[in-house]
C-alpha cells in the first residue's frame, strides 16, 4: 500500500501509521466526492445562487462543528475526523445537486413530449 511504502518517510511511530492506514480509505472516498462538489459549487456560483449556497454552508458549518465537538469529547480519532470530511463532501454533492435543480424525482420517469422509445421493431409513444 501507499502507507507501507511511504509511511516511514512521514513517521516511524507504529500507532500513527496504524491511524493513517485506517483513515486512508476514508480520505480516498472524500476526494472522490470533492471534485464533483467543487464543480457543482462552481455551477451554483455561475448561476448566482448565493442565497442557496450561503444557507447550505451555514447548515454544513454547524453540522461539522457538532461532529468535531463529538469526536473530541468521545476521543474517536483521526478516522472520524476524516469521516466528517467525507460526509461534508458527499453532503455538498447532494445538496448542490438538489439546489441546482439536478435532482427532480418527479421528472425521472416522465417522457418528453413527442419522445418515443424503440425496442427493435416496437415503438412506444
Amino acid at each position: 500500500t501507499i502507507l507501507g511504502i511511504f509511511g516511514g518517510q512521514i513517521t516511524s511511530d507504529p500507532a500513527v501509521l496504524s491511524e493513517m492506514r485506517k483513515a486512508l480509505p476514508i480520505i480516498m472516498g472524500a476526494l472522490t466526492f470533492h471534485g464533483t462538489a467543487v464543480t457543482l459549487e462552481g455551477l451554483m456560483l455561475s448561476r448566482k445562487k448565493f442565497r442557496s449556497l450561503s444557507a447550505c454552508y451555514t447548515v454544513l458549518a454547524v453540522a461539522v462543528a457538532a461532529y468535531q465537538v463529538a469526536i473530541r469529547k468521545f476521543g474517536l480519532g483521526l478516522a472520524y475526523v476524516c469521516g466528517t470530511y467525507l460526509w461534508f463532501c458527499a453532503a455538498r454533492v447532494v445538496s448542490f445537486s438538489a439546489l441546482g435543480g439536478l435532482l427532480r424525482p418527479k421528472l425521472w420517469f416522465q417522457r418528453r413530449r413527442g419522445e418515443t422509445k424503440s425496442y427493435g421493431k416496437i415503438q412506444i409513444a
